[in-house]
């Protein structure tokens, strides 16, 4: 995790990803539901600490840039799973920063 935005409208995970050698990671950006919605789900603005090593299930947006709507978040060293379920309404257009 590179950074864990808790805020309103909705929730944003951004994430470094392991690049080969010598390259620049790529950051990829994860829409999540409203603070209120995730905490209903076992979230807190703790979840998801910068470092932490993490494996984000997610739905890819239309143009093919690198971001998505969150769908489940694995804490690899924890053993531990978040779901970001019902992240965003049918239909709605992402918020993406």
């Amino acid at each position: 995790v590179k950074q864990f935005r808790w805020i309103n409208p909705h929730v944003f995970v951004f994430v470094s990803v392991e690049a080969p050698a010598g390259e620049e990671p790529p950051v990829w950006v994860f829409e999540a539901s409203s603070p209120g919605n995730l905490t209903r789900l076992g979230w807190s603005r703790q979840s998801l600490p910068a470092g932490e090593r993490v494996a984000v299930t997610f739905n890819p947006i239309r143009d093919g840039s690198n971001a998505g709507l969150c769908r489940k978040v694995d804490l690899l060293d924890k053993n531990m799973e978040l779901t970001c379920a019902g992240a965003v309404n049918a239909g709605e257009k992402a918020n993406l920063p």
